[in-house]
């Protein structure tokens, strides 16, 4: 059985603009390589992050524009390594590769 761990955050209280609400920005992400996973919740303003086959040093784009054009751009770099065991299962070996 092979688990994929999933990384959630709140990115809503990451940036705000003084012009404009939260609500009003655009935010978009991307990441290279493609093998990182990024699930965008808007509603909740929630990212998940998760990298089923990757392994190594990756990067994570993210752009927010407000309504002027004013644009904030981030990287993050982000080092995957490989999940051998997990806590949910009590420490039990559930991938080896």
């Amino acid at each position: 059985m092979e688990v994929t761990e999933t990384l959630n955050i709140n990115y809503s209280n990451f940036f705000t603009d003084i012009d404009n609400s939260f609500k009003e920005l655009s935010v978009s992400i991307t990441t290279d390589p493609d093998d990182i996973k990024i699930l965008i919740d808007e509603e909740n303003t929630t990212i998940g992050i998760s990298s089923p086959t990757f392994i190594g040093l990756g990067y994570i784009f993210v752009t927010v524009v407000d309504a002027d054009e004013g644009r904030l751009e981030v990287t993050i770099p982000v080092y995957v390594s490989i999940v051998t065991s997990s806590e949910l299962e009590e420490d039990v070996v559930s991938t080896f590769k």
